[in-house]
């Protein structure tokens, strides 16, 4: 069973997806943001 999920952005307006590739996305996303997390408190404590 596929479902589309459909998001309004406030500059692009509404999006949809395929909900797997949706929560592809999303995985992707959270991904990133930890790695994003991750570099800058390693950069906080001053290493090199």
């Amino acid at each position: 069973m596929y479902w589309s999920v459909c998001i309004v952005e406030a500059e692009s307006g509404l999006k949809c997806w395929n909900w797997q590739l949706w929560r592809a996305a999303y995985y992707i996303d959270s991904i990133h943001s930890n790695l994003a997390a991750y570099y800058s408190n390693s950069e906080q404590q001053g290493s090199r």
